[in-house]
């Protein structure tokens, strides 16, 4: 997943951003000390491997539990990324990428699932189904307002399922095309998540239904 979060929601007068992409801070809120905080923290931690060390951004709900990178992470360190939506592409044609942007039909800020480690944190992701598959096949993890302190708590017990039962439906999200311009992390501001005409969008057989 290539995902962007769509201007954090800000605790403070700092200047939002609507263009987002790993390895840059965002506002996360965890649980430290038996009390709620509000930090800001990297998106995306190294791993290191055959090939070198790698930024990783996300992680896979269905095994975060197990993989020795999140584990430790998955029991004591979880996290909220509070944002108003996300990007994800589309590849048209096998050559050019259409953004998308997602976000709660009712407009309110969602809350991303995140592991923490250090000042870093990563994106918990999901399979897609129906429409939104037809933009990519993963999606982040949305945990709904009353979950939010069970989420974070770092002595709260969590299974994969446990979490893919009380995640965000994805009946829940609107996809609206966007300008290319999000493609360029120089881009930010409000216009980025403002809808272009479905029609400028050169459509391929397995394009959202009603673009």
């Amino acid at each position: 997943m290539k995902a962007r979060a769509a201007r954090d929601t800000k605790p403070d007068e700092e200047r939002s951003s609507w263009n987002v992409p790993p390895s840059t801070p965002s506002w996360v809120v965890r649980q430290i000390g038996g009390a709620l905080r509000v930090d800001r923290l990297i998106w995306g931690w190294t791993a290191s491997g055959g090939g070198g060390a790698r930024l990783v951004s996300n992680a896979r709900v269905e095994s975060a539990s197990e993989k020795p990178l999140f584990r430790d992470a998955w029991q004591a360190c979880r996290c909220l990324v509070p944002v108003e939506g996300w990007y994800e592409w589309q590849l048209i044609d096998g050559a050019r990428k259409q953004p998308y942007f997602f976000h709660a039909r009712s407009d309110d800020p969602v809350l991303l699932a995140g592991l923490w480690t250090g000042n870093n944190f990563v994106l918990l992701t999901a399979a897609t189904h129906g429409a939104l598959a037809m933009v990519h096949t993963r999606r982040p993890v949305v945990i709904p307002a009353e979950e939010a302190i069970r989420w974070c708590d770092p002595m709260a017990a969590w299974t994969p399922g446990d979490v893919e039962q009380i995640m965000t439906s994805e009946d829940a999200f609107e996809i609206v095309p966007v300008s290319d311009a999000v493609n360029s992390t120089r881009q930010d501001g409000p216009t980025l998540i403002r809808a272009i005409d479905p029609a400028l969008i050169a459509r391929p057989d397995s394009l959202l239904p009603g673009f």
